[in-house]
């Protein structure tokens, strides 16, 4: 594809995966780690998982809790897909990036500065991530709710306005529930080693004492590369594994096992623990899981809902009409009954019925696609290089 082919590149970056792509296509080109290897000075943007790692070889993530906190190395990265994936260069194609209706104006600054100095693209637009994913379901009035890894959020769009005085939201999500499960899996913590530390798999060993006497392993790499892969297998455990109950769990009153084998080649039977690995998503107070210990008042998922809805102020009719149309999206919200349970815990918290509509693609980064192709919202949104020169940070719209 060549430039005069593109109708310009969008990308949304999140703090876990990144998604890069041509506007008007219904898919991103790539979807890919946000995360980034460096060895040295030289930046790596395929993070293997297997093979021994350099020894000083750092993971990165330019992404924090939603918010681009390293433009420079993020901008990188994005050059290099784009590149390689889509076979233009940024420098000549209109650029729209995805951003989180939290974003300070800091980071926002940042990236308007590097996105025309450094990468000198000519025309860019920022588009909030809730509104976009409200367009991609043609929902003019939604409540975005977003559950990722790091985050999990609901935001008021209402009649195309994002009400981002009602937004809410925890950072009780996917990466709490990884926590969580690890402490499930105590009693095999000698196994949950990632792909890249396995020197040889095991075979034919069922007992978890034979399994650890029979293990070799490689030398364990950097803290921030081992845990970034033990999080890798941590979440593949849970998208694999987990079970969100119809209703609030206390303890293991549910039967059935399934099996997921470890890189090690060990097998894990997890039976009960399955429908107990997601409770921390909705109950975050009955968890104390390491760093992340949840004070008496943090909400949980169904709670930051609900707290959304309360917030908004608007007649009740619009807040009937947020309620029915509640979009779901993000890595999280794919573990198996979250939607029914989501519904249930709303329907005993208020006389609203409530309706979920859960989008399982890429709703942020298609509607950001739709909404960069249409010549209707370019004036109002896109800023020139020229205007940058011009005014600088004053173009910056919250």
């Amino acid at each position: 594809m060549t430039h005069e082919d593109a109708s310009g590149v969008v990308i949304e970056p999140g703090s876990y995966s990144t998604r890069i792509g041509v506007a008007g296509d219904v898919a991103p080109l790539c979807v890919v780690s946000s995360s980034v290897l460096k060895s040295g000075d030289t930046p790596q943007f395929h993070i293997p998982v297997s093979g021994s790692p350099p020894p000083d070889a750092e993971v990165w993530t330019p992404v924090v809790d939603g918010v681009l906190e390293d433009v420079e190395l993020a901008a990188m990265q994005w050059e290099h897909f784009v590149s390689k994936q889509i076979g233009v260069e940024l420098r000549e194609q209109p650029l729209t990036i995805t951003e989180e209706p939290w974003n300070t104006n800091h980071s926002r600054s940042k990236l308007l500065q590097h996105v025309f100095e450094g990468l000198e693209v000519p025309i860019f637009q920022l588009a909030k991530s809730p509104l976009v994913a409200a367009f991609e379901c043609s929902k003019p009035t939604a409540l975005v709710v977003s559950v990722g890894g790091s985050v999990a959020s609901a935001v008021p769009v209402v009649e195309g306005v994002v009400r981002s005085k009602a937004l809410t939201r925890t950072p009780f999500a996917g990466d709490f529930v990884d926590i969580h499960i690890l402490n499930q899996l105590d009693h095999a913590k000698d196994n949950i080693v990632p792909q890249y530390q396995v020197d040889a798999r095991l075979h034919g060993l069922e007992t978890l004492p034979a399994a650890q006497e029979a293990m070799k392993l490689k030398a364990r790499g950097s803290d921030s590369f081992h845990n970034f892969q033990l999080s890798r297998l941590l979440d593949n455990i849970k998208r694999v594994c987990s079970v969100v109950n119809p209703v609030p769990l206390k303890g293991p009153e549910i039967k059935g096992t399934k099996s997921y084998q470890l890189p090690t080649g060990y097998s894990l039977l997890l039976g009960p623990e399955r429908y107990l690995s997601a409770e921390p998503l909705f109950q975050p107070t009955n968890f104390s899981l390491g760093t992340q210990t949840p004070g008496p008042n943090s909400l949980g998922l169904s709670e930051i809902v609900y707290q959304s809805l309360q917030k908004v102020d608007a007649p009740p009719e619009v807040v009937n009409s947020l309620a029915s149309n509640i979009v779901l999206h993000g890595g999280t919200s794919l573990i198996p009954g979250l939607v029914k349970r989501l519904e249930s815990d709303l329907m005993s918290m208020s006389p609203i019925v409530p309706k979920v509509y859960h989008s399982t693609k890429h709703p942020v980064w298609t509607g950001a696609s739709v909404f960069a192709s249409l010549s209707e919202f370019h004036e109002s949104n896109w800023i020139t290089k020229q205007q940058f020169e011009e005014q600088g940070e004053r173009l910056l719209k919250e």
